[in-house]
């Protein structure tokens, strides 16, 4: 699948896959301007954006992991990310930090998804 094929390119590049990183090793690659990186230096050193199965930005990513009180050495793993969107989307309430569903989801199937996390 594309995802798979994107993982695997991203390891081929940058030698590791997301899911063999630790979350410090995520919100390292985030936070590059933070540490006074220009755009292309971003890039070239394997800046990330978004990330994962549900593309989680920097700051989204990094406050949720607080809250959850993960700890920076915890595997970016699937069972990681599909714990962190559930305690996301439990928290948030709906779809709408997430701009693929949000712009491309039918009236009906935002209302579906949006039943579904209320469930969780």
């Amino acid at each position: 699948n594309a995802l798979t094929g994107r993982l695997k390119l991203f390891g081929a590049q940058f030698g590791t896959s997301l899911t063999d990183m630790t979350l410090g090793d995520i919100f390292h690659r985030q936070n590059t301007e933070q540490r006074g990186l220009s755009f292309q230096q971003h890039l070239d050193q394997g800046g990330l954006h978004a990330v994962g199965r549900y593309q989680f930005i920097g700051p989204t990513l990094q406050d949720e992991v607080r809250r959850m009180g993960l700890d920076h050495s915890t595997k970016f793993t699937p069972e990681v990310q599909d714990q962190i969107f559930q305690s996301h989307v439990k928290r948030v309430g709906n779809i709408s930090p997430w701009v693929g569903p949000s712009q491309h989801y039918s009236a009906g199937q935002k209302a579906h998804f949006n039943q579904m996390i209320k469930g969780l």
